[in-house]
């Protein structure tokens, strides 16, 4: 049985559950290297998190092996947290539901320019147009939004994707 209780969507919650988590793998993934330092982690969040919610999210991720903590080995010891290739995986689903609370949560176009999808006309495509997903071999993800909410645009269409 394919219920919310036994599925892979159970599986995808418990990782975003807890209200630090997204924030952190997010900003994780924005760091140089995908990598850095407790102290520099914390601080490239904007929120007030306290030490021991930020600790227990920070365990729980290594624990699913979204992040990796990695001992320093300098005078004095210091300690890392590096993305995993499975949290960069899932640092890009968070781009993904990062553009769609831009297109349907009132945000600026501005917001929705920094996608890492490709624009079009009320359309927003992830993945190859090239002749690779032509043969099924690259997963193509396509949603529409109602383009009339905000200058999707900003006056000057070029297709490309921005990287942040």
């Amino acid at each position: 049985m394919d219920d919310l209780t036994s599925c892979s969507l159970s599986y995808v919650a418990s990782i975003l559950g807890g209200k630090w988590k997204p924030f952190i793998v997010w900003y994780l993934s924005m760091a140089p290297g995908k990598r850095a330092r407790y102290s520099e982690l914390r601080k490239r969040i904007p929120y007030d998190i306290s030490h021991k919610m930020f600790s227990q999210h920070l365990s729980e991720l290594e624990q699913v092996g979204i992040i990796e903590r990695v001992v320093v080995e300098v005078k004095p010891l210091r300690v890392d947290y590096l993305l995993t290739t499975k949290g960069v995986s899932f640092a890009n689903v968070l781009y993904f539901i990062r553009d769609w609370g831009a297109a349907y949560g009132g945000f600026s176009a501005e917001t929705l320019q920094r996608t890492k999808g490709r624009m079009g006309d009320g359309m927003l495509v992830y993945g190859d147009d090239g002749d690779e997903a032509e043969r099924g071999s690259v997963e193509r993800i396509t949603w529409q939004f109602d383009p009339s909410t905000f200058d999707v645009c900003g006056g000057s269409c070029e297709g490309d994707a921005r990287e942040e």
